[in-house]
């Protein structure tokens, strides 16, 4: 009886971690359901790799899967935006930049994603991975 316990404990455990990993995949979807959200392509520079984002009427902006590969512990996705001219950080990613979020401002004109150590940095001197054109 007590294994019987241990074992319905370890498969509540797994069932709630997978619904936890299935919520930024739901958000990306209705993001992607909303008719007002503008949708981005955000490409290498070569073409091979493309990242879809649609940014949300509030500038909540989400990103689907990608070619990009889960980077080490020791790095990180980072998205930059081009606001006003300037380069601004928008967000640390993190390893996998699949089904993330963060914020872009109204008044951005294009999206960067660059490879940085953990934890980010404020200014970036790194060629983006991908990038796009903010659609008006």
């Amino acid at each position: 009886l007590a294994a019987l316990g241990v074992e319905i404990g370890h498969l509540e455990t797994r069932n709630n971690s997978q619904q936890a990993l299935d919520i930024p995949e739901l958000a990306y979807q209705v993001a992607l359901s909303n008719p007002n959200a503008r949708h981005i392509t955000l490409r290498s520079a070569n073409g091979n790799v493309a990242l879809q984002a649609i940014i949300a009427p509030d500038g909540e902006t989400y990103l689907g899967t990608s070619g990009l590969q889960v980077l080490p512990s020791t790095k990180t996705y980072q998205m930059w935006g081009i606001v006003d001219g300037s380069e601004v950080s928008l967000g640390v990613i993190g390893d996998n930049a699949a089904y993330a979020s963060f914020s872009t401002p109204s008044s951005a004109t294009a999206l960067a994603m660059t490879v940085e150590a953990r934890g980010g940095v404020t200014t970036t001197s790194n060629a983006p991975v991908v990038e796009g054109a903010v659609p008006t």
